[in-house]
């Protein structure tokens, strides 16, 4: 950032010519001339131009012709007395190193570097306007050590300021408040201003640093491989685990929306681990909100914009427990749309709408839809919601808790002990960005990023006609979430990053896929359970309901609750349930309302209802639903496996 460009010299003392003493006269236009020849942006900087003195220092005059000079020694006024320069102290070492503006040319900001009495580079980036602060400007100079040579006013006016705010226009850099990719296939931005692959141009991260992902790594990569990764070959749902956390990045290259996948059961189990595995690809896996393990209380408050900041990169949410059973659904359709709602500004502009990119990985012993019947208000989660965060069951046996197989000599909570402790202290931090310069390596050996975008589609669409048979929309979508992360898997086996041999990543997907398909319930098989269900309560409850023989000879119920009627109809018998009865006694305990259990039984041709909204038959005023039923309302269940009287 510090290609300083050096124009001729302009003597210190000269007086400005009598062009200059003019300087905000409007330039007269001939009759050839438009508007566009008039204005140059570029003669904004022609009267501020660094000049290189030949000594290691350089020199600029200001527009009210003051001269500095700045160098390994420090920043100095240049005066001319008696036809001498004198150079008078400012402060220690100090430079401009580029001037930084987003795409459309806002959001301006000078980046300033300086040494301190030990020699030490610092840098920092103001923004423009915070110039109009001199004292806060001031205290982030003093606090990185740079010497100060002169007196400050209170208000922290100094020449130090006016040499900011006048020094030469720098390297021209491009801010971005993104992380993930700048250049799609070439250049990729991490946490903490670190860049793999080259930018087409300058570029600087100028988004919320306190907010970006806690990345960080300690040991190589080798040493992850050694630890982590062998261990994690012990368990299909651990390699998975590894493959999720790769896959993000490779997102912008094909389409699929953010998603995730829900490991649940018993605790102490190993389910954590499969979390700790998947944060050493990129930081540490200790426990806390400040490192990537803090888990669904981050998403408590701002969810918008801590998954802004994990754009392309992966989410960690262990421990559903935390999470607030009344947001729980709200969440995860906040997290699976990938963009946060339209604000207002306050100058009633349209804000900048947050957006992301990512799959997340969540743990607990509940379910999603078990976390979420906790709520106040309790309600059915929707299968929109189920297959944005899919239930995987974490336990493989009792004896073996996520693991398929043990090392020899080894116990459950010995091989997850290792695992985890590696991933917070010992090696982590260093295969996420061996991943990136992979797929930079992977686009350039195809040609470019239309070849790997082909491939990446080949390789997803095969996983999925190898693994998946169904025609249902739901379980299609899921799997090309998973086959878009056995791709990734493949990607990072075949390029070193993770042990194994090709193939590995494809089977874990298979193995985890299976068992969520295994758990899953299409709304055929939901259909099918309730029907099951309402037969079943019938039958086990057939003393609460009086029973009409086909003789016509009823049988009343004595001593327990009335839940309805059973009468012969259409050669099978038909349940005219008393309609509080069957939302107390079926639907609640079901964690259904009486709506939906109808609609379900309407769909299937079980309901007998001339008021299908309410999914009750009502009989005219004064009147019984039926001849032998006391009653004027009645939800009506057909087809009841009723044993003859």
């Amino acid at each position: 950032m510090s290609n300083l460009k050096t124009k001729e010299k302009t003597a210190p003392g000269a007086k400005p010519e009598a062009a200059e003493k003019n300087r905000f006269t409007a330039p007269s236009v001939s009759p050839e001339t438009t508007p566009q020849d008039v204005f140059n942006p570029e003669s904004l900087f022609e009267r501020k131009t660094l000049t290189d003195m030949g000594d290691g220092t350089r020199r600029f005059t200001t527009d009210y012709g003051k001269t500095f000079s700045t160098g390994p020694g420090g920043v100095f006024i240049i005066e001319n007395r008696d036809g001498k320069e004198v150079e008078k102290s400012i402060c220690g070492p100090l430079w401009v190193s580029g001037d930084i503006e987003n795409e459309k040319g806002e959001d301006q900001r000078r980046a300033i570097k300086w040494r301190d009495r030990n020699g030490r580079e610092h840098e920092h980036v103001f923004r423009r306007d915070e110039f109009l602060d001199p004292k806060a400007v001031l205290r982030v100079l003093l606090s990185g050590g740079l010497h100060i040579g002169q007196a400050v006013t209170a208000q922290g006016g100094s020449e130090i300021h006016n040499f900011l705010l006048q020094y030469p226009q720098a390297e021209k850099i491009t801010g971005v408040d993104r992380l993930g990719w700048w250049d799609l296939g070439k250049c990729f931005a991490l946490p903490g201003g670190v860049v793999i692959g080259e930018p087409p141009e300058p570029m600087l991260f100028t988004g919320d640093r306190e907010s970006a992902p806690r990345y960080g790594e300690k040991g190589t990569l080798e040493d992850w491989r050694q630890s982590v990764g062998t261990d994690a070959r012990n368990s299909w749902r651990l390699m998975f685990a590894l493959c999720v956390g790769v896959t993000p990045p490779l997102m912008p290259f094909c389409k699929e929306e953010n998603g995730g996948f829900h490991f649940y059961g018993q605790s102490s189990k190993g389910e954590s681990t499969l979390a700790r595995a998947l944060c050493s690809l990129w930081g540490t896996a200790e426990d806390g909100q400040d490192n990537e393990m803090g888990g669904w209380e981050n998403t408590a408050n701002g969810v918008e914009a801590f998954a802004a900041s994990h754009n392309q990169f992966p989410m960690v949410l262990d421990e559903i427990s935390r999470a607030d059973p009344n947001k729980v659904v709200d969440l995860l359709y906040k997290l699976g749309n990938g963009r946060g709602k339209g604000r207002m500004n306050r100058n009633l502009g349209l804000a900048k709408t947050h957006a992301w990119q990512t799959m997340f990985l969540s743990t607990g012993e509940r379910r999603t839809e078990e976390q979420a019947a906790l709520a106040i208000r309790r309600a059915p989660v929707q299968d929109g919601a189920l297959i944005r965060l899919v239930n995987i069951p974490a336990v493989v046996s009792d004896a073996l808790g996520v693991f398929d197989e043990l090392p020899e000599g080894l116990t459950v909570d010995a091989l997850a002990g290792r695992i985890n402790k590696a991933a917070k202290a010992e090696a982590y931090g260093t295969a996420g960005p061996a991943f990136i310069r992979g797929v930079i390596e992977e686009v350039a050996s195809l040609g470019g990023v239309e070849a790997f975008r082909e491939r990446l589609e080949h390789d997803r669409a095969e996983w999925k006609r190898k693994h998946c048979d169904s025609t249902d929309s739901k379980i299609l979508r899921v799997a090309s979430r998973f086959g878009l992360v056995a791709a990734a898997g493949e990607l990072a086996i075949i390029r070193g990053v993770f042990p194994g041999a090709p193939g590995d990543a494809n089977k874990a997907a298979a193995a985890c896929f299976t068992a969520w398909l295994d758990n899953f319930q299409t709304d055929a098989k939901k259909e099918d359970e309730i029907l099951g269900r309402l037969d079943d309560f019938v039958l086990s409850s057939a003393d609460h309901f009086d029973k009409v023989s086909d003789t016509l000879k009823v049988e009343h119920v004595s001593g327990r609750p009335l839940y309805g009627f059973i009468i012969p109809e259409g050669g099978e018998h038909a349940a005219y349930f008393i309609p509080s009865e069957f939302g107390r006694w079926f639907c609640e305990p079901l964690g259904m309302n009486q709506r939906e259990v109808c609609s379900v039984l309407l769909k299937r041709e079980r309901l007998k209802a001339n008021d299908k909204r309410r999914g009750v038959l009502k009989a005219k005023s004064g009147e019984r639903v039926h001849r032998l039923v006391p009653l004027g309302r009645a939800v009506v269940v057909l087809g009841i496996p009723f044993p003859q009287a």
